[in-house]
């Protein structure tokens, strides 16, 4: 699925973090992106996919943000980045 689709697919269909984090990471996606998720309940998430795996970083216990950025953060999903150097993750 494309950036559009998996935006409004889940604009239409899901109510919540959980619902959204659920529905992108049971998608097949076409290209690398990632996906800042917030809901009415201060739920937050980052999902981050591409087309061979989805990966969830949600907000940390005591923490009031996520860092979310243009570029895979997630250890995970660090092979998958354009930049030679690979950033911290904490």
């Amino acid at each position: 699925m494309n950036l559009s689709h998996a935006v409004r697919y889940v604009l239409d269909k899901c109510g919540n973090v959980e619902e959204t984090s659920r529905a992108l990471s049971e998608m097949r996606h076409a290209t690398a992106n990632n996906f800042l998720l917030a809901d009415r309940e201060g739920n937050i998430a980052v999902v981050k996919v591409a087309p061979s795996r989805v990966r969830i970083r949600e907000l940390d216990e005591g923490n009031e943000f996520i860092v979310y950025t243009n570029h895979f953060l997630h250890p995970d999903m660090l092979e998958m980045s354009s930049s030679r150097a690979s950033p911290s993750y904490s």
